[in-house]
């Protein structure tokens, strides 16, 4: 076995040594980066692998669990180089799904990878932790449903990963047999079942963690209406926007003929679930990714990751038309040159600035200077706060600030955060008792080390953060329940309450 599996890796070697040099050049980025960086969403996953495995303060519940479970894995090797390696092997994931995607399309696998690695999939990757790792996931399952394999794991990962996912729970239909579907849906609950237990056993409901996600970002955000922003599909497409434009025509041209070609139910049925699944699947894709995009109320430019595995499929796929088709013979030559010119141009992003603990960290020092680190916390910057060992609760409404001092709070505000507004009125701000002020951020409060406010783990969900609130300024509540927040009428509730072993509406 040996013998031959040294040739094999030989083999491999040679076949994909571009593909080798460019993920050992990618993960070298991506290590930069998170040196480099003191990213938001990165330290909470951190946190809450913490707070399970190592006695952490923090924990935010409507955070998908794949991420801190596996940095708790990984944490055997010390918490910061659990770090570390988890970008190493989610990038090493990352490759080898591109790999098996290609092949499942058959692509180029070098000329996918590369495109894959396209600056916007660069800056965003890893920054925050989980988006890099939900794509590797996702690719997979499609390669899965277009080589025809068991694919329901695939996607159950990838909705840990990220839970806006389970909009593909649906396309396990391209399995066609009825026990192959019902077979890949019974693997894509499976990885479920350990998180659902425990937010039964520490909320009460299964489906907490998800429904408080909606909540935040959706349910409770009706204030908020930003219009679609095309200049982020701009940036996810960014310099293939020539060869995903040919490619999207090609593969829309292959789907429609192919239907015109079979113009039966058999033949029908024939182009969606054999002969154009691959196009099919890319195609339905990039339109759902689209309209999820378009349908949460905030609009940022990284709820548009999973759209790059259907840009880079389509642009691969216009290159590879351009190369069969054209007689020039000096055309790879010529598509590689332009691709590598306008892959430079897009470098400069990458290394533009990271936020940095630096200031952070100084704030904790400075509370340990006025002697108030026993004291409760609340602040703009709690999660990098916590992150760094200082338990601190999020920053009040602009109506609940003297309530909170009075409480025996000291509330500490950066002032590069752009939250809350109130934060910048100076004004505002020096009504109450100032702490310490520089030109980074104001402390505020007065209470002594023995009579403020204790310390307390902060683990609540969302809603019931946003509840407590609205009970200090109106004396009234919302409704918490996970049931009534996910379903809209009595027949889904019912049914969510039924799997929760309840039998109230």
């Amino acid at each position: 076995m040996k013998k031959e599996g040294k040739p094999a890796i030989k083999k491999f070697v040679r076949e994909n040594k571009v593909v080798i040099i460019f993920f050992a050049l990618s993960t070298l980025f991506f290590l930069y980066q998170r040196y480099v960086s003191f990213s938001w969403d990165f330290t909470v996953y951190v946190s809450n692998a913490k707070y399970w495995f190592a006695n952490g303060q923090y924990f935010e519940p409507l955070r998908p669990p794949l991420m801190p479970f596996i940095l708790s894995i990984l944490s055997v090797f010390g918490w910061t180089a659990s770090q570390y390696i988890y970008i190493i092997l989610i990038s090493a994931l990352f490759a080898y799904s591109s790999i098996r995607l290609a092949d499942s399309l058959k692509l180029n696998r070098t000329v996918f990878y590369l495109l894959s690695l396209n600056p916007y999939v660069l800056k965003l990757g890893l920054v925050n932790g989980t988006e890099l790792l939900s794509l590797a996931f996702f690719e997979l399952f499609a390669a899965s449903l277009i080589s025809k394999k068991d694919s329901g794991y695939w996607l159950g990962l990838a909705c840990l990963s990220r839970y806006n996912l389970v909009i593909f729970l649906p396309a396990l239909i391209f399995h066609k047999n009825i026990k192959k579907i019902i077979k890949n849906g019974i693997y894509f609950a499976l990885p479920f079942i350990p998180w659902f237990a425990y937010n039964y056993l520490k909320f009460g409901n299964i489906f907490m963690s998800i429904a408080d996600i909606y909540a935040n970002n959706v349910k409770f955000r009706g204030y908020i209406h930003q219009s679609f922003n095309f200049g982020h599909v701009g940036m996810v497409i960014n310099f293939m926007l020539p060869f995903f434009f040919l490619g999207i025509i090609y593969a829309s041209y292959l789907v429609v003929a192919g239907f015109y070609s079979n113009r039966s139910l058999k033949g029908f049925f024939s182009v969606i679930f054999e002969k154009n699944i691959g196009e099919i699947i890319m195609l339905v894709s990039f339109a759902a990714f689209l309209n999820g995009y378009n349908s949460i109320p905030i609009k940022d430019v990284r709820y548009l990751f999973t759209l790059s595995m259907p840009v880079v499929y389509f642009s691969a796929l216009g290159i590879e038309y351009l190369s069969k088709k054209s007689k020039m013979p000096k055309l790879k030559f010529i598509i590689t040159a332009a691709l590598v010119l306008l892959a430079i141009a897009s470098v400069p992003p990458l290394l533009e600035y990271y936020e940095t603990k630096e200031v952070y960290a100084d704030s904790i020092e400075k509370m340990e200077e006025l002697g108030i680190n026993n004291c409760a916390l609340k602040s703009n910057g709690w999660v990098l706060l916590n992150y760094l060992g200082r338990t601190s609760h999020d920053y009040p409404w602009d109506m609940l600030v003297s309530h909170y001092i009075d409480k025996g709070y000291y509330i500490l505000l950066f002032y590069r955060i752009g939250e809350p507004i109130y934060s910048r009125n100076a004004t505002f701000m020096h009504q109450f008792p100032v702490a310490y002020e520089n030109e980074d951020y104001i402390i505020l409060g007065n209470a002594t080390s023995e009579d403020c406010a204790p310390i307390t783990k902060v683990d609540n969900t969302y809603v019931a953060a946003v509840n407590q609130t609205v009970t200090l300024l109106y004396n009234t509540s919302i409704d918490t329940d996970a049931c009534h927040i996910m379903f809209e009428g009595n027949i889904p509730r019912r049914f969510c309450n039924l799997v929760n072993l309840r039998w109230q509406n």
